[in-house]
């Protein structure tokens, strides 16, 4: 009697944890990858100045993003794998942490589920543009076309000397296109002066004429009367 109650036991517990591991099923899986699947990853930026710790006066500008999260289910949590910030809940969520220009992060979204909770449905990734310093010097507000004025660039491999030579040669490069269009202009009005002169003086004519007939028109109307 004792020897059936020991082996009633034993195969209760041997069929318990695969009843248990049943529950999270294929199914259930493939559905969370589908919740997991349709988060989206968004972010906003803020400019914040701050002055250098060597004492100058000037300031630098730099560039902070936040990462946005939507599409979030009680289902399933993400985690930012550099910080180990979670999120968990619906909607819409913003991770606290300010990130840098140029950075890329990796988002690992888990089931919730408490049948497999902690399983690993899928990764996000995001990556923040670099912000570029040289854009805020006070030649990009006189040449905001200039290649290296452009908000978003990645001049990392650039210094102040490389950024002024270039700068001088656009702007030399200016002078010659303006000086071009100048030239243009003068040439086409030399080689087509005559015809331009021409239809002006046929335009004046003809208005003059106009003008004299719908006079005579009108004294030879009151005439009449």
């Amino acid at each position: 009697m004792r020897t059936k109650y020991f082996l009633g036991i034993a195969a209760a517990l041997c069929f318990l944890p695969i009843s248990a591991h049943a529950e999270c099923s294929s199914e259930r899986i493939a559905e969370l990858n589908k919740i997991a699947n349709n988060v989206n990853l968004s972010y906003t930026y803020e400019f914040d100045k701050t002055v250098p710790d060597d004492g100058g006066k000037s300031e630098i500008m730099a560039a902070l993003f936040s990462t946005h999260i939507s599409n979030l289910t009680n289902d399933i949590y993400i985690e930012n794998t550099e910080t180990g910030n979670t999120h968990v809940g619906t909607g819409e969520t913003t991770d606290p942490t300010k990130f840098e220009s140029g950075k890329s992060i990796t988002y690992t979204i888990y089931s919730n589920d408490p049948n497999c909770k902690g399983q690993s449905l899928t990764s996000k990734y995001i990556t923040f543009p670099k912000f570029n310093e040289y854009s805020t010097f006070d030649e990009c507000e006189e040449y905001p076309d200039f290649k290296y004025c452009k908000t978003w660039l990645d001049t990392s491999n650039l210094n102040v000397d490389d950024f002024n030579a270039a700068l001088e040669k656009y702007k030399n490069g200016n002078k010659s296109d303006i000086s071009k269009a100048k030239k243009n202009k003068v040439n086409f009005f030399d080689e087509y002066k005559f015809l331009i002169i021409g239809l002006g003086t046929i335009l004046v004519i003809g208005i003059i004429a106009f003008v004299v007939i719908k006079i005579v028109k009108r004294r030879k109307g009151q005439d009449l009367l």
